[in-house]
């Protein structure tokens, strides 16, 4: 087993034994240089609202060198939480409001 492999199985390990959550640690969202298409990387990132993200990226090909900004933006509630924000206001998915709607005609 190549040794990053065997680090990252370690740190998932530690993570789940102290009861956290590896995904809480780690994002594992792949990104892709817009220009030469290799595997880009967020060096740092900004929450501005409870559904607004700002982050800078590195492109990680050193013959490419670019950095950008990006946005993270959530959009729609497709399942409704069990603890919901009364300040957030989602739109609700075409399929969610679908469902509600037939439930209501059912009854």
């Amino acid at each position: 087993m190549p040794i990053r492999s065997s680090v990252a199985s370690v740190n998932r390990a530690s993570q789940h034994n102290r009861g956290g959550s590896f995904m809480e640690r780690r994002n594992n969202m792949r990104l892709s240089c817009p220009h030469c298409g290799e595997f880009a990387r967020i060096r740092k990132s900004q929450q501005l609202t409870p559904v607004y993200r700002e982050a800078t990226v590195e492109c990680q090909n050193p013959d490419c060198g670019w950095r950008g900004k990006m946005a993270l933006e959530m959009t729609q509630t497709l399942t409704f939480s069990q603890q919901p924000n009364p300040e957030i206001r989602l739109p609700m998915s075409p399929r969610l409001r679908d469902s509600i709607r037939d439930q209501l005609m059912v009854q």
